[in-house]
């Protein structure tokens, strides 16, 4: 691979609280986004929830080539 085949960045998003599904969500949209969120399983209340593990945190690829 040479270094001009690709000219992705990965990047720190942060979100509003309890809001980062529906950023990635949003991001995800553009074929030249990649989105990782990463999740665990915590207990809540009662109730075991897959949580994100960096709340109002994501992280995205974006392709530097992309207009």
């Amino acid at each position: 691979m040479s270094h001009h085949e690709d000219q992705s960045s990965w990047y720190v998003v942060h979100t509003q609280p309890r809001r980062e599904l529906m950023a990635a969500s949003l991001l995800e949209q553009s074929p030249t986004t990649e989105v990782f969120l990463p999740e665990v399983m915590r207990q809540a209340r009662d109730e075991r929830k897959l949580m994100p593990l960096f709340p109002s945190y994501l992280f995205v690829r974006l392709d530097s080539n992309d207009p």
